[in-house]
């Protein structure tokens, strides 16, 4: 976290040397160097890598400090997303319809997150999560394991986060496979993923 950000926020480097075991210690400092920037100057990085910013909607300042980090940032990840089971196989909620008050908004929000710091362009890439704690031990089995359904229920779900990404124009998703066994789900979770 950012010294002084509100809870829920944070920010990550995702490049590989540097979240490797090879990191040097130069690389560290220049890391440290930019957390202890962050506060002072808002206008842009200082550092190479690049750098993820994950916000939550029970955090309401999340966004605002998105807003005001903007040009520190490379990836936008809020969490904008939970798959679930519904009556009727498996639904991602959070999801919006074109005509929902919300969705200009979150259009606004979004070029905004994209092409508000000149000079270059963030990415936006909000999470979904996969979260077991809110599942029953036979949805678990009906989305990952079962044959006959769980390919459906793939396609449903990935089918459900296209059409998101086309109406706020999104970059992409962070899949966060909570607590699951990835063993478990390698082959269902590959087809997930290359399908998005």
């Amino acid at each position: 976290e950012f010294p002084g950000s509100p809870d829920g926020v944070w920010c990550e480097s995702s490049s590989a040397d540097v979240v490797s075991p090879r990191l040097t210690f130069r690389r560290f400092k220049e890391m440290v160097v930019e957390v202890d920037r962050a506060q002072d100057d808002a206008s842009g990085k200082n550092f190479a890598p690049p750098v993820m910013g994950f916000f939550t909607p029970w955090n309401k300042l999340g966004e605002k400090w998105a807003d005001r980090y903007l040009c520190k940032m490379d990836y936008l990840v809020p969490t904008w997303y939970v798959v679930k089971k519904a009556p009727r196989g498996f639904v991602v909620e959070g999801a919006h319809r074109k005509g929902d008050k919300v969705v200009e908004d979150l259009q606004e929000t979004v070029t905004n997150w994209k092409y508000g710091c000149k000079g270059k362009r963030n990415l936006v890439t909000p999470r979904v999560h996969f979260d077991p704690a809110q599942w029953k031990k036979e949805d678990y089995y009906e989305f990952w394991t079962n044959a006959d359904t769980s390919r459906k229920h793939v396609r449903d779900v990935v089918r459900q986060l296209h059409q998101e990404a086309k109406l706020l124009d999104l970059d992409g998703f962070v899949v966060d496979w909570g607590y699951l066994d990835i063993s478990a789900i390698r082959g269902l979770g590959s087809f997930l993923l290359s399908s998005l």
